[in-house]
């Protein structure tokens, strides 16, 4: 169950999730906000419901999301092969800020 900005339950149902979103048909990892917004880790996407809608956001590399986490402050920290770091509300829409990036520049190794 999730619950809307209301405080409204919805089941969240395989059907609404494979139908509704055209996303991968793999999910990996599952959090959940303090607001009540639930994240999925997808092969193709991070996906967002607020329990009546469902939005897609890529990686950079569009690589598989295999880990989410929704901290405390609004950001949903993820990862991905060769990639790692977090979204950030920007208006409507998530914004993606790499961890990662700063390792490459130091020469340090990522390993998955």
């Amino acid at each position: 169950m999730a619950a809307d900005r209301t405080g409204q339950s919805h089941n969240l149902e395989r059907k609404s999730i494979a139908e509704g979103i055209h996303g991968g048909r793999q999910n990996r990892s599952v959090s959940q906000s303090a607001s009540g917004l639930i994240y999925v880790g997808n092969n193709q996407y991070l996906l967002e419901y607020d329990g009546h809608s469902w939005n897609r956001y890529l990686m950079p590399n569009k690589g598989i999301v295999r880990s989410v986490l929704a901290d405390p402050d609004g950001k949903i920290y993820c990862g991905s092969s060769q990639e790692f770091g977090y979204f950030v509300k920007s208006g409507n829409s998530l914004i993606f800020r790499s961890l990662s990036d700063g390792l490459k520049e130091m020469n340090i190794l990522i390993i998955t």
